[in-house]
């Protein structure tokens, strides 16, 4: 009975997730502009820039909404309004829905039994999480590993900063009474 959680979400939490949700996925659509796969041919390099967009943007909508659930709920969204748009992994993008409810949860469940000095880390790991999509895509594509692991480690790292400056916008936000 303690693990399991009661969901409630007001008509604003559900509001601010469908929108933070459809907002991270944006980034996807980037990749039609600035895509670095055409320049280094090397599948899973937009992930250095679009993990970092992606992480900040989904954070400080999980940190606006505030409830058990918010994680998954804003990563199932991203990941279903991604399909929508063109640019990305293309086929790999199906293979992502899971993985990102996956990751949802398992922050979501981070964030259940966790002090608030504790939110940095959890947004260093939500920010890995993110980053480690690259795995599946270069899976996919059989890139060899040691070309894909530095393009690996700099996607983590960089969804670790997205996530943590999506921290410090969230803490400005309730700082000035927005949140």
């Amino acid at each position: 009975m303690g693990l399991v959680a009661k969901i409630s979400l007001s008509s604003r939490d559900i509001a601010l997730i469908t929108v933070f949700g459809a907002l991270s996925a944006f980034p996807t659509w980037f990749t039609n502009i600035i895509n670095l796969v055409a320049i280094t041919r090397i599948p899973g390099t937009n992930g250095i820039y679009v993990h970092f967009i992606v992480a900040l943007i989904m954070w400080v909508g999980i940190g606006s909404v505030g409830k058990f659930g918010s994680a998954t709920a804003i990563s199932t969204v991203k990941s279903f309004v991604a399909l929508i748009f063109m640019g990305g992994p293309g086929i790999v993008k199906f293979f992502l829905v899971p993985l990102n409810f996956s990751f949802g949860f398992i922050t979501d469940l981070m964030f259940l039994r966790s002090v608030s000095k504790y939110y940095r880390i959890i947004a260093c790991l939500f920010g890995i999480f993110q980053g480690l999509q690259i795995v599946i895509v270069q899976i996919f594509f059989g890139i060899p590993i040691a070309i894909g692991l530095p393009i690996i480690l700099l996607s983590s790292i960089s969804g670790a900063v997205g996530a943590n400056f999506g921290v410090d916008i969230l803490n400005k936000l309730r700082r000035n009474g927005v949140i």
